[in-house]
């Protein structure tokens, strides 16, 4: 089965330009990655346009589907990462899952 990587990055935020840009910086790396042969699941690319809002507890069932599914996981470092509640989450909830070993953190 080909690995699937999950694409952790910080996004909500209480004013919409700046998920606008972090929407763009998660789209950037993601092909970044894509284009070096990487399969890459980025929430963020993959549902910024249905805008469920920036509060994780409306993400948490939708991308813990997708960390179980993915065999590894990138966290990019943006301004905001350590400080963001979804993406502390996303590591805590693919630790649980046993692929502790499997992060991978990328300074954009």
């Amino acid at each position: 089965m080909a690995e699937i990587k999950y694409l952790a990055i910080p996004y909500s935020h209480p004013d919409p330009n700046v998920r606008d840009v972090r929407f763009g910086i998660a789209n950037r790396i993601a092909s970044d990655l894509m284009k070096q042969g990487h399969l890459i699941f980025s929430p963020i690319s993959h549902s910024h346009s249905i805008d469920l809002g920036g509060d994780w507890g409306r993400w948490e069932k939708f991308d813990r589907i997708f960390l179980e599914l993915c065999s590894g996981m990138v966290v990019v470092c943006a301004p905001g990462w350590e400080e963001s509640k979804g993406v502390k989450a996303e590591i805590e909830i693919f630790k649980q899952l046993g692929k502790g070993d499997k992060i991978e953190f990328l300074v954009p």
